[in-house]
């Protein structure tokens, strides 16, 4: 049995570091579906900031597309469920990202942004190994 616990892990933080690296790569459409396949095996705690995931991938996706109205409702509700997870949490620098998308919404409600200078502002998700040694 443990093989199989094992094998579900691995399989998890695959996929995982996938949708890290659409995500930071600006393909929110993709990583907004690798962090909904993986909420839909998830629950408590993890299922919680995971929906936080997809929320924010589906707002900076809306962002990008020029939704701007879309893009703030979803960022603002994915940045509300994540941030109780700060600091760190699955290896993700939280804080870090949650001042990405302070940042964001500022801007965002603040200006008119340019698709230039949206791309300088969108957030990152910064992995952190020593809090999850899954990513070395």
């Amino acid at each position: 049995m443990p093989a199989l616990i094992d094998q579900k892990e691995d399989s998890y933080w695959h996929l995982f570091r996938q949708a890290v690296l659409q995500f930071n790569s600006h393909d929110f459409f993709s990583a907004h579906d690798s962090f909904e396949e993986l909420w839909l095996e998830e629950s408590g705690s993890k299922r919680k900031f995971l929906q936080g995931l997809i929320q924010i991938s589906a707002g900076c996706f809306h962002l990008v597309s020029g939704n701007k109205s879309g893009a703030l409702s979803l960022l603002t509700k994915g940045m509300q469920k994540i941030v109780d997870f700060s600091p760190d949490f699955e290896g993700v620098n939280v804080n870090s990202l949650v001042l990405d998308i302070k940042l964001l919404i500022f801007h965002t409600e603040n200006f008119i942004l340019y698709t230039d200078k949206i791309i300088d502002l969108l957030p990152e998700i910064k992995l952190s190994i020593k809090e999850n040694p899954q990513w070395q």
